[in-house]
């Protein structure tokens, strides 16, 4: 793979231990193999709410590790730039975006950035005097995916699995704060899975945080409840919706 950077083993060969032939001496032993970088990716909203419920601004993305090999997969398995972005917006509803740029798309050792300017549309609830937001508009995690009972093998997500994201938005003067949801934390107890979500306000200016930290690339049957009650967390928390109400 002309994509994986110099110490990175591939998807396929990510099986935990590999068996080392050493012809020399006729010997053969297990050895472990996991991966030294994790799925990284960084989204940075910067957003302006107007008087008709309508989101412009500007939207950065970082991607590291398989984040970025991946990324890279897709933007040169599609035929141009215009189908890449076409189904960058398949899932995205009321997505419209310009003056898209990617960087670092041939440097594997650097962060592969991509800017776009968007407007964004149905995404604001508006009911009489108040309006509903949910503020994680296309990353939120949508669905637990641990939804057994109790599990008999290991959770083996490949490699570990960071995901944050960050959105500042600036809402109108006659708009004011009704309801802010709480933030929260929540971890995997020895700290080996975290959730975190953030809301501070500043005038006219909120800013949302939210951090899944997944820190092992596989995890025990035994673990498999905590790891259940934490994508629940993450399910209900960044479904959560900012209510603002109108003034008279």
């Amino acid at each position: 793979d002309v994509d994986l950077p110099m110490g990175m083993v591939s998807y396929q060969n990510l099986s935990h231990e590999a068996l080392k032939l050493d012809l020399k001496n006729a010997t053969a032993g297990w050895i472990a193999i996991e991966p030294n970088v994790g799925e990284e990716k960084t989204f940075n909203y910067a957003l302006n709410l107007d008087k008709d419920n309508k989101l412009t601004g500007k939207i950065t993305q970082y991607s590291m590790g398989y984040a970025a090999l991946n990324l890279r997969d897709k933007y040169k398995s599609t035929n141009n730039e215009v189908e890449f972005l076409k189904n960058f917006k398949k899932d995205k509803t009321g997505l419209e975006l310009s003056d898209y740029k990617i960087s670092n798309l041939n440097n594997l050792d650097e962060l592969l950035i991509e800017d776009m300017s968007v407007v964004i549309e149905d995404n604001v609830e508006d009911a009489g005097n108040l309006v509903f937001f949910t503020p994680l508009l296309y990353e939120k995690t949508k669905e637990n995916p641990f939804k057994n009972e109790e599990r008999l093998f290991p959770v083996d997500f490949a490699y570990p699995i960071k995901e944050s994201y960050r959105i500042t938005l600036t809402f109108p003067e006659d708009y004011e704060i009704d309801k802010l949801p709480k933030s929260s934390i929540y971890k995997v107890p020895n700290g080996l899975g975290t959730f975190t979500i953030s809301y501070i306000t500043e005038g006219k200016t909120l800013l949302v945080k939210s951090l899944i930290d997944i820190k092992k690339s596989y995890y025990s049957p035994e673990e498999y409840f905590d790891l259940k009650e934490l994508f629940k967390a993450i399910v209900e928390k960044q479904a959560e919706q900012i209510v603002f109400k109108k003034k008279a």
